[in-house]
């Protein structure tokens, strides 16, 4: 079942100046993934022509 949630991007700076973007992602759908901090391993894809983020384990 797809759960849509409206999350926010936070941009801070680096000690050099430049402008980090970071997003927080929930931790009962991290948990649900079976991401924990000994196993943080996961695969990022961006799909350019639908404008779509894609995380999976």
């Amino acid at each position: 079942m797809k759960e849509k949630r409206s999350l926010n991007v936070s941009f801070g700076k680096t000690g050099k100046g430049y402008v980090t973007p970071k997003l927080s992602l929930p931790k009962s759908d991290l948990e649900d993934m079976g991401i924990t901090s000994e196993n943080r391993e996961i695969n990022y894809y961006y799909d350019k022509e639908n404008k779509q983020i894609i995380l999976s384990k």
